[in-house]
């Protein structure tokens, strides 16, 4: 499989500036939470548990392997 270096998809920041605001991610997307104000509270909700070594830092890596099964998938749907 190419390299995604060509295909990046743009990083996108979504700031929850107001109380009751929600941001929900789609399943083996990335995602960082950052800049919280003191009194904030955040509940994740997630299919697995947390799993450090699960967790990939590298970002090129990232896309390597989110190519990769994007690709399985849709080869698994030609297949039906």
């Amino acid at each position: 499989m190419p390299g995604a270096a060509g295909r990046r998809r743009q990083k996108q920041v979504v700031p929850l500036t107001e109380n009751g605001r929600v941001w929900s991610s789609a399943p083996g997307s990335g995602m960082s939470s950052y800049d919280f104000s003191p009194n904030a509270v955040i509940l994740v909700v997630a299919s697995t548990r947390y799993d450090e070594a699960r967790v990939c830092r590298d970002y090129e890596r990232f896309l390597n392997e989110a190519m990769a099964v994007a690709h399985e998938r849709q080869v698994g749907k030609a297949g039906r």
